[in-house]
Parts: structure tokens; sequence; C-alpha cells
């Protein structure tokens, strides 16, 4: 029987709580008890979320033409059904740790601390604020997200405030950054709690003078084939792969790889969105009509992100085995949290399937863990990563090359 130590598997097992300082923290410690694994929705609008978010007790702004009407009462602060509003109470279930770090930031209670898009992991990143005394205002990149309903039972925020960008374009972004700055309290910092939140946080952090990462590239943090592009340009290996809109761009690629490897022998190859994000839509082809099919299912489709799929990503399959780099960044400062190995399979006619995650010991595993540390600064740097959060999946082959398989701007 096989007798080697089980891997400390921290796949959705447990009711999610951070640890260590406030931006800096990524990773958290998971209990068993009373938690519900999230499960993707379909589309949820913010009327629908009013009884998780509480929105009628926070000020709402929606676009330029609200921002008379809806900042009018916040300097007076807002008033629920008669009484005057209290501040959030935070939680008993944060460490002791968190409550005397926010008994002692008598400073804290001046500023707000932003999170674009709280859902899933962002969520805990709004609690962690909280438990800090901070402020947390919410900002909404799409107030009709499919993937607001992503927020684990029991975590529960008491936003001081809620704005919605309203749309993509500058004017959209010039709104909510008038919105934030008008209200009665500074913001001291912004982050992106989803990947749905990446550019709406470049944009806004650079309109308010905050630190965030360069508009110039908010791209390539989040379309997956500018990525891998940007990357390879800046001289590291990346994934070969063709943004197609149809099947004879497709094919075109097809061709080129059977080309290169002087072979016909070109397959498994892997169809995915340029942006979306948990394996939604990720197919593995066999042959060059699941290529063909599975192109034509991508291209155009609305992803689980709510976002109308520009292209399919045909890629080279790359084998081997894959890690997660997990880090933070602050002033091109970029320190690793934590090196996870994933354990992925096929399952229930699904090709990609989570089964768990474990975590690297650098220590034991020095050669593999410095490799990865080494690779994922290098692909940051390219991307210009240089603020905040980041999320890295990486492949290292058998002979020990490491390839990007995709990177957000974001906890993971």
């Amino acid at each position: 029987a096989d007798r080697s130590p089980r891997p400390n598997v921290a796949a959705h097992q447990g009711r999610e709580r951070f640890v260590g300082e406030a931006i800096e923290v990524v990773m958290y410690a998971q209990e068993m008890e009373g938690f519900t694994p999230l499960r993707k929705a379909v589309s949820e609008p913010v009327a629908a979320t009013q009884g998780r978010y509480q929105l009628r007790r926070v000020p709402v702004y929606r676009g330029p033409d609200y921002l008379g009407a809806k900042l009018t009462g916040l300097s007076a602060r807002l008033e629920l059904d008669g009484e005057e509003w209290k501040p959030v109470k935070r939680m008993a279930s944060f460490t002791k740790q968190s409550e005397r770090i926010a008994e002692e930031s008598e400073s804290s209670e001046e500023g707000a601390v932003v999170v674009v898009d709280p859902f899933s992991t962002g969520a805990i990143l709004a609690t962690r604020a909280v438990a800090l005394g901070y402020r947390v205002v919410r900002v909404l990149s799409d107030g009709d997200s499919p993937v607001a309903s992503l927020v684990a039972d029991g975590v529960c925020v008491d936003y001081e405030a809620t704005i919605v960008v309203d749309g993509t374009s500058a004017a959209a972004y010039d709104g909510a950054a008038e919105a934030l700055k008008a209200l009665p309290y500074g913001v001291v910092a912004l982050m992106a709690g989803a990947e749905t939140g990446v550019l709406a946080t470049d944009e806004l952090a650079a309109r308010l003078g905050l630190r965030g990462n360069e508009v110039a590239r908010s791209k390539a943090r989040r379309n997956k084939y500018v990525q891998g592009e940007v990357v390879r340009g800046a001289g590291s290996r990346a994934v070969a792969q063709r943004a197609a809109t149809t099947w004879e761009e497709a094919r075109g690629f097809l061709e080129a790889l059977v080309e290169a490897a002087g072979s016909e022998s070109i397959y498994p190859v892997v169809v995915k969105p340029v942006e979306s994000a948990g394996s939604d839509d990720v197919f593995k082809c066999a042959s060059g009509d699941e290529v063909k099919q599975a192109v034509e299912r991508v291209a155009g489709k609305v992803n689980g992100l709510g976002v109308v799929n520009e292209a399919a990503l045909v890629q080279e399959f790359l084998s081997g085995t894959e890690y997660v780099v997990d880090g933070v960044s602050r002033d091109g400062e970029y320190k690793v949290v934590a090196i996870w190995k994933y354990d992925k399979r096929a399952a229930n006619g699904a090709n990609f399937v989570y089964h768990g995650m474990s975590l690297v010991d650098p220590l034991r595993e020095a050669a593999i863990a410095g490799l990865l540390v080494d690779y994922s600064r290098r692909v940051l740097a390219a991307l210009g990563i240089t603020q905040g959060p980041s999320h890295m999946e990486v492949m290292v082959s058998d002979e020990g090359e490491a390839c990007l398989v995709e990177v957000g701007a974001r906890c993971h």
C-alpha cells in the first residue's frame, strides 16, 4: 500500500480567513465546519444580491448622471429607516492579531480601502480590510456580473458605499473616479477582488493617483493571447498559440504546428477563451474535427465572467507538472508567499477537473521552488505587475523547463 504522506489539500475545504498583514496576504487557512462550496451561477443582477450585500444601507453611484443625486447625502452620513447610520462591527471570527492591529490602527478610520468586484477571494479581502479597521468601499465593474454570487456562505461585509462603473469607456472610469473622490473620506488603497475587476482597478488607480499597475499593459494582464505574446517578446518561454475567430484561422495554426514539428503528431491541442477563468470552456482536442467544434463553441460566446469571447485561443498542449505561484508586489518588489502543486484530472466528461492542490516545501524542493520564483519574477516584469497580488499557473516539463499557463493580477 502507498504509505507516502497525503498532500495538504486546500482547495474548497473550509471557511476561508486571511492571515498576516493586510495587502501582503494571499494565503489563507481553511476549516471544515459549515462550508458550502462555491458554484458557478447564472448571471445574477445586483437587485437580486441586495439581501446578501445589504445595498440599501449604502449609497450607490451609477454613472455620471447620478453623481449629484447619489452623493448629496454622503457627507451627512447615510440615514437608515429614520435612524442614524452605525459603523461596521468587526466579526468575532477574525484572529486576535487582526483585532489587535485594528485597535492600534487609529489612522485607518480616516481612510477607505476600495475593492473592485469583491467576489470569491475578493470578499475575503474585503473582510480582512474591515478587520484591520478600514472603511471598505465596493466598486462593481458590472452591475449585473455573473460571478457576483460567488461569495462563501457566512461572509458578509457592510460596505460604506457601492459604486457601479457605467461601462468601459474613459468617461465611465472618469465618473467612477469622481464618485470616489467625492466620498467624505479619503481612499488609501484600491485592489482588484476578482478577475473581472482587473481592468477597472488599473484605470481607477491611475485616476486617483494610487498605487496600481500601469494602464498601458492592462490588456496583457487580462487577455491570455496578448499575455503570452508579451511574455514571449520579453524572452521567456511561452506557449505556441493562435487567437482564432474561425476554423480557417485555427486550421492555419495546426498546419504551422505540423510544419514546426515535422510530424502530424501534434495532438492533443488546447482550445479555450482568451478571457475567462476557472477552466471555463477549456477543451483538450485530439483531432482537427474536435478543434473545429471547440473553436465554434467558444468564439463569440458569453463566457463564465460575462464577457463575450472575442476569439478562441488555440494552444499547444503543455505536458508536465502544473504549479501555482502566489505572490504580492509593492513598487516592483516581489515576494512569493506560496507555491502549490495542482492535482488536475479528467472526470465527469471534463478534461481539467481540480481534485486538489498541495503546498510545495521550498526547503525540501529547493530546485523547483527556485525555478518557479525566477520564472514568475520575469513574467511579472514583462506584464508590468508591480503592485498587489498575483496568481500564476506554470507548467514545468519533465526536462525542467517552465512555461506560463496564465497569470491573474489578483489573489488566488
